[in-house]
């Protein structure tokens, strides 16, 4: 029967006339698949999050905005997309800690990194290498100590941008006595502390409806890396190294004091070894880092977890987390980087 309608209609109807038919259709077909991926992309990509869930993402997002304003205000410029990608000269980024592993890079890795770009963060400013980028986190007692560490390299950094956490900035002071470099730009990160058992899907949808370009997505949760991290994805790096991230123990690369032992060096030990006994004392630290340490929240994961979340949230955007020491506590799940 089938065959015999194909028939009739090809003696029947002019070759014109089939043609038109033929267009229609296929327009029809076009249509009718566009219309299906767009059902499957709204179900798939909206309803798997509740408007109450739609209103913690608005929550986040004015905070962020708040505070952008108030650094703009202050006369400070936001380390977002445009002003940070120009520093860029690669697609793996290494991210520099302080732990004792940092030690064990030799030679010809630390050649390996300056290839690429490289962010040191914290204490890690008291090494003698000089990352692509700075980022710091201050306590009160911790700025004195930066701003002489600054001082002494001061001729090594007329290129380096200093990026400062506007959440880790003393109120007291005017945010200009954080305007140490040429290029000194303030990180204002997306902070969602309260919402735990909703932070798949908070990443999931900051990461695939809206565009982290426009909106400087970055986020802090649990410890600086976590913003290291996004800031590497939200400049497009294709390989993220985690170096000096040991987190199994507490010790720091310039306790070494056979390494270490200027009088600057000695210092920021003295007053590092001080915390960490105040810390002990007080029964405020185990024997691994704080943000491994499950005693010390019961509302906000350990970094960890949150790194499995953030790792599987990335790979749409074939971003790799990877390791550079087996030193490490996350070496269970992380894939180590191959130094060539």
């Amino acid at each position: 029967m089938k065959t015999l309608i194909i028939k009739t209609y090809k003696n029947l109807l002019p070759i014109v006339l089939r043609e038109k038919i033929s267009i229609l259709r296929e327009g029809f077909s076009n249509s009718f698949k566009y219309l299906l991926r767009s059902i499957k992309f709204i179900v798939f990509n909206f309803f798997w999050i509740t408007p109450k869930e739609l209103k913690m993402v608005d929550k986040i997002k004015n905070n962020h905005e708040s505070k952008k304003k108030e650094i703009i205000e202050k006369g400070g410029k936001i380390a977002d997309y445009e002003s940070l990608i120009k520093f860029k000269k690669s697609d793996t980024l290494f991210i520099l800690g302080s732990g004792s592993s940092i030690n064990d890079i030799s030679e010809s890795q630390w050649a390996e990194i300056k290839k690429h770009d490289s962010i040191g963060f914290n204490l890690f400013i008291l090494h003698s290498f000089i990352p692509t980028y700075y980022h710091l986190e201050f306590t009160e007692e911790l700025y004195s100590y930066y701003k002489e560490i600054l001082d002494a390299k001061l001729e090594q950094l007329d290129e380096v941008p200093l990026l400062t956490n506007y959440y880790h900035v003393d109120a007291k002071r005017p945010l200009s006595d954080y305007f140490w470099l040429k290029n000194n730009l303030i990180t204002n990160a997306y902070y969602m502390y309260s919402y735990e058992k909703k932070i798949t899907k908070l990443l999931k949808y900051f990461y695939s409806q809206e565009n982290a370009k426009d909106i400087n997505f970055t986020i802090h949760y649990r410890g600086s890396l976590t913003l290291m991290m996004s800031l590497g994805v939200l400049l497009g790096y294709k390989n993220i190294v985690l170096m000096g991230i040991d987190l199994n123990n507490n010790e720091y690369f310039f306790h070494n004091e056979s390494l270490y032992h200027s009088e600057l060096e000695r210092k920021v030990r003295n007053y590092h070894l001080a915390k960490l006994e105040e810390l002990r004392v007080n029964n405020k630290m185990a024997n691994v880092h704080g943000t491994i340490d499950k005693s010390l929240s019961d509302v906000i994961m350990t970094i960890d977890k949150f790194i499995l979340i953030y790792k599987k949230i990335i790979q749409s955007k074939k971003v790799n987390i990877l390791l550079g020491s087996k030193k490490s506590f996350l070496e269970s799940i992380l894939e180590q980087y191959n130094f060539k």
